[in-house]
């Protein structure tokens, strides 16, 4: 960890007594703040042992904490679970539907008219529907492919 008011030239000049200094990286966010974090790269392998004695000394006021440059092991890829999201819910992910009206602005946009055309329609489909169930119960088919409620002709 080091100082956000760190410059590279800095960290260089306090990792100079371990050997020579080939580049200090300070990581930034994408706002381009510092993060607190720095790579220091030496030529010698040697320095790194000697940058290892340099952990909690002090830089700006800032207690540095030195590690040495971790290496992945191939085929070592940790397993990580996903986290729970309150918005999916507790079952799997339903499949896709598209709406009953597209939308003339592309896929990731919905205009309010769009919105209410789609509930409209959804709100006439649900009341077909039970409409349609009203009046089942009494409608009969002839041969000829007429449907008939009551011995009226629909």
């Amino acid at each position: 960890m080091v100082d956000y008011a760190c410059t590279p030239e800095e960290v260089q000049q306090h990792f100079q007594s371990c050997g020579t200094v080939n580049r200090v990286t300070i990581l930034t966010d994408k706002f381009g703040q510092p993060k607190g974090f720095a790579y220091v790269e030496f030529l010698e392998v040697e320095a790194v042992q000697e940058a290892l004695l340099l952990n909690e000394s002090e830089l700006h006021g800032r207690q540095l904490k030195v590690l040495a440059k971790r290496t992945n092991v191939p085929g070592m890829k940790q397993f990580r679970p996903r986290r729970f999201n309150p918005y999916m819910g507790y079952r799997f992910r339903r499949p896709y539907v598209p709406p009953y009206f597209y939308s003339p602005y592309g896929y990731g946009y919905e205009s309010s008219q769009v919105q209410k055309a789609n509930a409209l329609h959804a709100l006439l489909l649900k009341e077909i529907r039970w409409r349609f169930r009203q009046i089942s119960s009494n409608i009969r088919l002839d041969g000829w492919g007429g449907l008939y409620q009551d011995s009226e002709v629909i």
